[in-house]
């Protein structure tokens, strides 16, 4: 049997209507002799490929991987349910090959409930999933929307940016949580603002609705104060976990556009820019989120530590790395300031602080020039220790 992936994927495109259809077109040589049976090995082979590029963007390449083989032929059954649409675009029969280029129209959404419903996803949505609570705020054409007020007029901007972002954090194996899913709409306490949730709002409707980040934020246009013919979109994302409020990822960006006069080409224009944007945006808050998962910070705490000494150690480097050497629950050491006689460091934990206290007494300073380490201050913000020579 000879079968050869000619094309992998073509250009995909998305279509925004009342559910999200992904289209993606494939080319296959298959050598059956029958022609049913070519054509039934050249779609199978699709459906196949299909399979495993969504599980793969949606639960990560490594997880897929584990159980490859079960997890391919239980979608396959199933792909009546995200494929609702499938045609035969080009066909060529030459040297008794089969050639032909299919186009598929898959339901994203779909095919979510399908791993829901053979237990493949539940890990995603509990560990890895983010709420959006971002607004968007128009100036120019005095309108407003957001993500949790079912009262807005979602505008198509804001739209298009929650759909690129959830394809993206996807890929990098986090879930954003639509409201409609997660019943925001309809859980947001009376007593909220809904024009304005401030921090402690998103931080309680996280807890609220059990998801363990909150990607929160502005999407602002407004006129150029420098120039007439021109608009700027400022963004500013906030990832943040819900449990303790720890800031993961800060984004900030302005973009300059040309301002045009008619109201429908500007939401266009205003549309087209996110969905440009939104790549690097999304690709940088998983970048981070990433870096913050494998180097332990995202369910750490921050204290100061402070050394006092009677002079400063000639290898301050040397200080800082026995410090976090000194534990294995220490994250992330950062030098706040440095004096003559003193050094404090900011520093990621994990676990019991006094475990921590307890390790840094008994570190060997002795390679530093002094003798021992002892505690003289402890305030729930800061420890104080003392370097004896």
């Amino acid at each position: 049997m000879f079968l050869k992936i000619i094309v992998s994927v073509l250009v995909p495109c998305f279509l925004f209507a009342q559910v999200t259809l992904l289209e993606r077109s494939y080319t296959f040589e298959s050598d059956k002799e029958s022609m049913s049976e070519a054509k039934k090995e050249i779609q199978d082979k699709a459906i196949d490929q299909i399979v495993e590029e969504l599980a793969t963007e949606t639960m990560g390449e490594v997880r897929f991987a584990k159980a490859k083989k079960s997890l391919s032929v239980q979608l396959a059954n199933k792909s009546a349910r995200f494929i609702p649409f499938s045609n035969i675009t080009d066909s060529k029969q030459t040297d008794k090959v089969l050639k032909q280029t299919l186009m598929f129209k898959i339901n994203l959404a779909e095919f979510r409930n399908v791993l829901k419903s053979i237990g493949q996803l539940e890990e995603i949505d509990k560990n890895q999933s983010i709420l959006p609570l971002v607004r968007y705020e128009n100036a120019i054409l005095q309108k407003n929307s957001s993500w949790w007020n079912k009262d807005d007029d979602i505008s198509k901007s804001l739209s298009v940016m929650e759909e690129k972002l959830g394809e993206i954090f996807l890929r990098g194996g986090f879930y954003l949580t639509p409201a409609n899913q997660v019943g925001l709409t309809t859980a947001l306490p009376t007593s909220f603002n809904k024009s304005h949730l401030n921090a402690e709002d998103t931080l309680k409707l996280a807890r609220l609705l059990q998801t363990p980040y909150v990607l929160s934020g502005l999407v602002l246009i407004k006129r150029s104060e420098r120039q007439m013919d021109q608009m700027r979109m400022e963004v500013h994302l906030n990832l943040v976990q819900a449990e303790n409020g720890k800031m993961l990822a800060d984004i900030k960006r302005i973009y300059d556009m040309p301002l045009t006069k008619d109201s429908t080409k500007l939401d266009a224009e205003i549309s087209k820019k996110m969905s440009d944007e939104a790549e690097s945006i999304g690709g940088e808050i998983v970048s981070l989120m990433t870096d913050a998962l494998q180097r332990g910070l995202v369910n750490s705490q921050k204290i100061r530590i402070k050394f006092t000494m009677a002079s400063q150690p000639q290898k301050i480097e040397l200080l800082k790395e026995r410090v976090k050497a000194q534990s294995g629950n220490i994250k992330n050491v950062k030098e706040k300031s440095i004096s003559a006689n003193s050094i404090v460091y900011e520093v990621d934990f994990v676990g019991n602080i006094k475990d921590i206290q307890d390790k840094l007494l008994a570190m060997d300073v002795k390679s530093l020039s002094y003798l021992k380490v002892e505690l003289t201050n402890t305030a729930p913000e800061e420890i104080s220790f003392e370097l004896k020579q």
